[in-house]
């Protein structure tokens, strides 16, 4: 399951069957018949694309014997066999934006400070709200997608299974500098996550990981700065956004990885969380890798 296009990150290197990773039509005609059980997210323009003569991927898809869904509505019915839902043309729409559509902005910059840093004025940019994105309203959300597949993957099914889940906009909304973007994906895979925990509740021995390929570059910065005392303007490099809190604070993100139009992955350690089941084979700290061995630990199949 991903919030995003079938082709991102993820999915890439997953199914066994993907051998090339030769771009967003390659990557989509080979999920069209890999043998994975469900796939949902984005992605339908590169499904329907037509390379040269050959059938579309969703042709490929279709005559392969997948069942392919275009709605949120189509989630609610129970299929057999294998399940492919595709619910936008690339990424899916995010479920918060900024009023306004508002993201980080630049601090103003009186003409005296300007001339020099250490004079003059400046003045941050107003607050935003996080309020609810229209393009969002016929999507399914990410924890529709994960009960639909936990449902379908337990369809006479003894031997269990393994399923990711990507929030993949928490990432997306970070490279343009759209906090409100980023913090309503990260509610939807929290949300994600409570069914995750409602099945392994009910299904012994199922582990639950949640965790991140890499930081992003919003960083979470006082709010005022702790230096505004002193006789001369303080303020962060790069784009700030100060965001509204439901508990009527305000919380100032900033972005200053660098100076276009996308910002870049930092090199912070991520959060490693797992239910109980993950005593047995995770430890606080791991490789990336570490975590690979350790689910096929878990799985008890071979690295």
């Amino acid at each position: 399951i991903r919030g995003g296009e079938k082709y991102g990150v993820t999915f890439p290197g997953c199914p066994k069957d993907l051998e090339e990773n030769g771009g967003a039509g390659s990557i989509s005609e080979q999920l069209a018949t890999a043998d994975v059980d469900v796939i949902l997210g984005g992605g339908m323009e590169h499904f329907a694309a037509q390379y040269e003569s050959n059938p579309t991927a969703l042709d490929r898809a279709t005559e392969s014997g997948a069942t392919v869904l275009t709605s949120a509505a189509q989630l609610n019915a129970s299929y057999s066999g294998r399940v492919i839902g595709l619910f936008s043309d690339d990424t899916m729409p995010v479920q918060w934006q900024g009023s306004d559509g508002r993201s980080a902005e630049d601090i103003e910059r009186s003409w005296l400070n300007l001339a020099h840093e250490m004079l003059g004025s400046i003045t941050p940019p107003e607050t935003i709200s996080c309020v609810d994105n229209p393009a969002f309203e016929d999507m399914p959300s990410l924890n529709e997608m994960t009960r639909f597949a936990l449902n379908h993957l337990n369809q006479e099914n003894e031997k269990g299974f393994f399923l990711t889940i990507e929030s993949a906009s928490i990432d997306k909304k970070s490279h343009v500098r759209d906090p409100c973007g980023s913090i309503g994906e990260i509610a939807q895979l929290e949300q994600a996550l409570g069914a995750a925990l409602e099945h392994a509740a009910s299904n012994p021995d199922t582990l639950v990981i949640v965790t991140a390929d890499h930081a992003q570059a919003a960083q979470i910065v006082p709010e005022p700065t702790l230096y505004t005392g002193l006789p001369i303007p303080v303020f962060s490099p790069g784009k700030v956004a100060r965001v509204e809190t439901p508990e009527g604070s305000v919380m100032r993100i900033n972005y200053a990885t660098n100076n276009i139009q996308s910002e870049e992955h930092t090199g912070a350690n991520v959060p490693l969380f797992a239910n109980a089941e993950g005593n047995t084979v995770l430890t606080p700290f791991m490789r990336q890798r570490e975590i690979y061995q350790a689910m096929m630990q878990y799985l008890e199949l071979s690295p």
